[in-house]
């Protein structure tokens, strides 16, 4: 062997050497980055997942209202109750019961014993969760917990900012009469105890944990774990034993261990309400646009006052900013109206101070002394009553009562006008709607006449018609239509618009007649709004109140008939404004939510 060829061997062998030395060391780093990598990539897919389902949950909570629905209602935990138990995506009927060591049976309603703690329902919320298993042996699956003030809504009596003033009751009827949930962290102290729903993505099995296959399928504990806080501890803490999986509305968050792998995302109370009221004014933005669409203009609105108070909330010629009058298929709301039957003559049951000309036609002339329900979402059948002071004499008043319901025949359209409608010639009347049917069928009229004593003198009603007979109910105020939920959670307590003077009834209908301002962050941003809904957001212990110069601003109280008690900057501004603002985010002294009204 040539001296030279020993020295390539031995080169070589040291290349392999360091190369294999090499190799050791690259699957050495590897093992030790490829976990860290694995739970990187695992890390990333769970804030996605967190992410994903809390906007999930304000989408639901924001979307189409039907079947009940409100803004801020959320849905009900994924529970194993069945038999064999299954968690299938779907929210159940009931939540847990606090008194049973399982939670089970479900129960719907119960101030004092319902816990809504369970997987996320995340197939009525139209997730798409990686690898779903009923085991989920890994800890992927979401779970979710949520205040029982969101689920029981028969319990809930309305569902709007004030549920966030109120302090927790003890029984259905209060006004709030669950609690919040409370989130800490690792130390247990307070993070928020303001939160409407937590979502959670569990993690592997820690701590003797043990996730059995079906039928057997575990419940919380088996996925989501607990920290004890020694007394003793580095303050701040609060020591004590806090669990994710039992069911006490007390939850924790914190740095990952290898006894607690828990993550979670919150949902405050504050952030979901914040969301259910630009939903209302939404609805009030989409009741104006179809108004503008059947009027030409806006509505006259009603000059601010006390909310609280249903009479306030009447429409009044000349106002173009305050509380916005509306109306929903099913509610009442007042109105004057007239009626009038014409065409062949029908039969009355007639009897005292009535008579034939009492009953083909009649007024009840003030708003304040009648009122009407539409009962189909074109505004055509309708219910009406009212009362007639002194119309003749020996009668103190007469009592109507008119109602369309019952009506299956087509209505006739008024050749001047589309789709039964009238628009006032001027703008200082308010818009009305005729109401005209081509026979009486299907109608009702009763007239009841009372002396000044309360007893009854005379009373009329329709029997029958001939052909040909025509009735027509005419001066019912039309109002924007809103979805019965916004009225029958009391959201007309927090919403008022404006309406530029350019766009009141009798106007131009262009910006030629003036337009309204809107401000972001103090600067102009949009100088062609038609009109603008603002809502109110809770109370503030204080805020720049325009009409009140000086610090320092007092509190804000509720009710009340001053608009500084609900509004914001130069929100809080005299009717007559036509610049508001809007900020790109809320704080401590500014909370107002606006939205622009074109269509």
């Amino acid at each position: 062997m040539f001296p030279g060829s020993r020295a390539r061997q031995r080169g070589f062998g040291m290349v392999l050497l360091l190369a294999l030395l090499g190799m050791g060391v690259a699957w050495l780093v590897s093992g030790m980055i490829s976990p860290r990598a694995q739970q990187q990539a695992r890390d990333r897919q769970n804030s996605a997942t967190l992410a994903m389902a809390k906007e999930a949950l304000l989408g639901y909570t924001t979307g189409t209202m039907g079947s009940g629905q409100r803004p801020g209602d959320l849905m009900r935990p994924d529970v194993a109750s069945e038999s064999p138990g299954n968690y299938d995506g779907q929210a159940e009927s009931g939540c847990l019961d606090a008194t049973q060591a399982t939670g089970l049976p479900l129960i719907s309603s119960s101030p004092a014993n319902l816990r809504c703690l369970g997987r996320l329902p995340w197939k009525n919320l139209g997730l798409s969760i990686p690898q779903p298993s009923q085991e989920d042996s890994d800890g992927q699956m979401p779970w979710y917990a949520v205040s029982g003030n969101l689920v029981d809504p028969g319990c809930v009596a309305y569902l709007n900012p004030d549920i966030l003033e109120a302090s927790t009751g003890t029984s259905c009827g209060d006004a709030r009469p669950y609690p919040w949930l409370t989130v800490r962290d690792r130390a247990g102290n307070v993070l928020s105890d303001r939160v409407a729903a937590i979502i959670f993505i569990p993690g592997p099995p820690v701590g003797g944990q043990a996730r059995p296959p079906s039928p057997n399928l575990g419940g919380a504990a088996a996925y989501l774990d607990s920290v004890t806080i020694l007394a003793g501890c580095a303050a701040p803490c609060v020591p004590g034993t806090y669990s994710n999986a039992d069911m006490d509305n007390d939850f924790i968050a914190g740095e990952l261990s290898d006894t607690f792998n828990d993550r979670l995302i919150y949902l405050t109370a504050d952030e979901l309400l914040a969301a259910a009221e630009r939903r209302a004014a939404l609805e009030v933005r989409g009741a104006l646009r179809d108004f503008r669409a059947n009027y030409t203009t806006y509505p006259w609105l009603a000059a601010f006052a006390d909310p609280s108070n249903p009479v306030n909330h009447r429409a009044a010629a000349g106002s173009r900013a305050g509380l916005v009058p509306i109306q929903a298929v099913g509610q009442s709301f007042a109105t004057a109206f007239s009626w009038s039957i014409s065409g062949g003559f029908p039969f009355y049951s007639l009897w005292g101070t009535v008579n034939n000309a009492d009953m083909a036609s009649g007024t009840v002339a003030s708003v304040n002394d009648g009122s009407c329900v539409w009962e189909s979402t074109g505004l055509r059948r309708v219910n009406c009553t009212g009362t007639i002071y002194n119309p003749e004499a020996g009668v103190a008043r007469r009592e109507v009562v008119l109602s369309y319901t019952a009506s299956n025949v087509p209505f006739v359209i008024f050749p001047t006008a589309g789709n039964i409608v009238i628009v006032p010639a001027s703008g200082s009347g308010l818009t009305t709607r005729t109401v005209r049917k081509s026979s009486l069928f299907g109608v009702t009229l009763d007239l009841l006449d009372y002396d000044s004593g309360s007893v009854n003198v005379g009373g009329g009603q329709i029997l029958f018609s001939f052909g040909g007979t025509q009735i027509a109910t005419s001066n019912i105020r039309v109002y924007p239509v809103v979805g019965d939920w916004y009225s029958g959670n009391r959201w007309e307590r927090f919403v008022t618009a404006a309406v530029a003077p350019g766009f009141a009834p009798g106007a131009t209908a262009n910006c030629s007649g003036g337009c309204l301002t809107v401000n972001r962050d103090g600067a102009a941003s949009q100088t062609d709004a038609e009109a603008v809904v603002l809502t109110a957001g809770r109370r503030l212990d204080s805020t720049d109140y325009i009409a009140l110069p000086g610090p320092p601003d007092p509190p804000q109280a509720r009710p009340s008939g001053n608009l500084y008690d609900y509004f914001d900057s130069v929100n809080n501004t005299t009717s007559g404004t036509v610049v508001f603002d809007r900020r790109s985010a809320t704080a401590s002294t500014f909370n107002d939510q606006l939205v622009v009204v074109r269509p």
